[in-house]
């Protein structure tokens, strides 16, 4: 009995043993489980990780392109925009250019002109036209005294030859030929009336010596000044009146 009783004892002590072996492989099964699911679950997170950052880097790098695309074509449009306005710039100093080529030429061709214009002797005053005309008329009216010396010499022009001077290209020397005739005139009749005031200054002068002449006897000489004085203002006064020069008159 007791050997039976070590039998069943080491029967159970076997199945007890082998129920813990069990216990354990199983345990150590749902270990080796439970790793293997830990394992897969974190290779899928470090996956799930990887793919994020991969994701995100490529976000990152995609907006940097993106930036990168965008301050080309900024870049771009500057450089589109400064030649422009080069091209903008040019064309407007070369237009201010040509216009002032074009006002340099015009004030050139205005000097040109100018000149010939003030070279030219200036027109026949209306007074003068309007004398010429008027004596025309007389010489047309007067024939018989065309021959007159005391008749003024613009009547020996008429009217149908002014006319015609005027349509010619000698207006000129018809023009400054009436003005010298005209100051001719002028001068002759300043110089006969500075003829006649001498000459009237002459008379009383010499009345004037005739009446106070026993003053200056004693002496002599203030009476030899006096008539040396009067001849030299008679000689002056001549010479007036035949040269007919303004300028030269002493009274």
């Amino acid at each position: 009995m007791l050997e039976e009783k070590e039998k069943l004892l080491d029967i159970v002590k076997d199945t007890v043993i082998v129920h813990k072996i069990e216990g354990k492989k199983t345990d150590l099964k749902i270990l080796n489980n439970m790793e293997d699911k830990n394992i897969v679950d974190t290779i899928d997170a470090l996956n799930e990780a990887e793919d994020l950052e991969e994701k995100q880097i490529a976000d990152e790098y995609e907006t940097i392109v993106k930036k990168q695309l965008q301050m080309l074509q900024a870049d771009e449009r500057g450089r589109q925009a400064l030649q422009n306005e080069i091209v903008e710039i040019r064309r407007k100093q070369e237009k201010r250019a040509e216009a002032l080529r074009t006002r340099a030429k015009a004030l050139e061709i205005e000097k040109i002109r100018a000149k010939k214009i003030s070279s030219r002797p200036p027109p026949l005053p209306k007074s003068v036209k309007s004398l010429l005309k008027e004596q025309a008329k007389k010489q047309t009216e007067l024939t018989s005294e065309i021959m007159n010396p005391h008749l003024s010499p613009l009547q020996d022009i008429m009217e149908d030859e002014m006319e015609d001077v005027e349509n010619k290209e000698n207006i000129d020397n018809m023009y400054s030929e009436i003005e010298n005739r005209i100051k001719q005139e002028e001068w002759d009749r300043k110089a006969n009336k500075r003829f006649h005031e001498a000459l009237k200054k002459d008379r009383l002068k010499q009345a004037w010596l005739d009446t106070h002449y026993m003053d200056f006897v004693p002496g002599k000489s203030t009476i030899e000044k006096c008539f040396a004085k009067f001849k030299q203002d008679e000689m002056s006064t001549e010479d007036d009146a035949r040269s007919g020069h303004p300028q030269r008159c002493c009274y």
